[in-house]
Parts: structure tokens; sequence; C-alpha cells
């Protein structure tokens, strides 16, 4: 099986404000932040692979709820912690994914603090990454209940593996680590920076490019 082929997206600069909008190739939705999730395989996990997931937050706000609808952009997955980061180095320049959310705290941030040392020495992009607002599976899965529940404002999209792995879920799950469901965790990390943390507190870099002193 191939791999998925991540959409362009084309980040265009506002002349009033100096930030940034971006557009997916074939949608006229524009987004005023594109973030990604990265979850790591482990033996408890429900899948032996890594993943992440690109979401991306619609510039204006749903006139119903008052809120910015978000959007899983895309969603991969890859054995190993290189062969993700790896991946993750390419949609960042692709789809002008802004910060990467993963617990830096992971006893895999080893392996990836190696992967950006070699990255750093041979003159490569590396990834800016940050903490998830929250690790908290259920804390994490109330944020993505809120903007499905009702007036839907989260879209996971056709054959979304996230949402695959969510009929798996058990309510006892809730009270487990979120990480056991690798694409659930890579998805609703990016979540929580979207919607526990405000633009400004969003990393602040030209798209395309490596932000300086990040993994």
């Amino acid at each position: 099986m191939s791999a998925p082929t991540p959409p362009a997206v084309k980040a265009i600069k506002d002349q009033w404000n100096q930030s940034y909008v971006y557009t997916v190739a074939g949608s006229n939705t524009v987004y005023r932040r594109i973030v990604g999730g990265l979850s790591w395989s482990w033996p408890g996990a429900r899948s032996p692979s890594c993943a992440l997931c690109v979401m991306g937050e619609e510039r204006d706000k749903d006139f119903p709820t008052g809120q910015h609808k978000l959007h899983v952009l895309f969603e991969s997955m890859a054995r190993g912690v290189e062969d993700l980061l790896n991946t993750a180095a390419m949609i960042s320049d692709v789809m002008k994914c802004q910060s990467w959310s993963t617990p830096l705290d992971a006893p895999e941030m080893v392996r990836v603090q190696q992967w950006t040392r070699d990255r750093s020495q041979r003159r490569l992009p590396r990834l800016q990454l940050t903490s998830p607002a929250s690790v908290d599976f259920m804390v994490l899965h109330n944020l993505a209940l809120k903007r499905t529940s009702t007036h839907k404002t989260l879209f996971f999209g056709d054959k979304s593996l996230a949402a695959m792995q969510y009929v798996s879920v058990l309510n006892e799950d809730f009270y487990r680590p979120v990480r056991i469901f690798p694409h659930i965790a890579a998805c609703l990390y990016a979540l929580s920076i979207l919607d526990m943390r405000s633009p400004g507190q969003s990393v602040k870099s030209e798209p395309n490019l490596p932000a300086e002193g990040g993994y």
C-alpha cells in the first residue's frame, strides 16, 4: 500500500496585519492556523504504528457557535520514530504546518533529540515541537465531544484513522493514557493546541522555515 500524499497548502500574507492565512489545494476554505500532533507507538498501544495528524482551524467563525471550525487535513502512520519525524518534516514544508504537539517528557524524545542533531549537522529544517495543552484522555475527549455532539465544528473526514480507532474505545479507556490509541492521541494533541491555546500563544515563524531553537 502506498503512503498517502499530503495536500499542498499555500500561505498568503495578510497585508493589513502581516499574519499568514492558508488555503488547501482544491478547497476554498481559508485557515488561520495549521498544526500537527505526533504520537509514538509503545508496548501497551492498541496500534503498532506511530501516528501523526494535521489539523486546520478556519479563519472565519461559525455563526451559530462563535467557534472556528476545525478540520483534520491529513493523517499518516510510520513504524518507527525516525520515519514519523521524516514524514512530519516533509509535511511541515508541503502543508505549512506551524508546529507539532507531542509530550516532551516522553521516552521517545531521546531519539527525537538525536534526529534533531543529525538534521542540524546536515543543515536541514527541524521540527518546532510543543507540549499538548493536556495529555488527559478524558479532558481531550471532552474537547472533541463538545465539537461533535450538537452543532458539529470538528470534522475528521472520510476514512479518518482516528475516527476509525475511536470505535474501539471503551468507557474505561478514557481513564487510561491517551497514547494507548496513537491515531486518536495525535489528533487530540493537535486539537488541544487549537482549542486551549490562543493564536497569540502559537509558534510565530515564517512558513516553510525552521524555527531557531526548535527540536
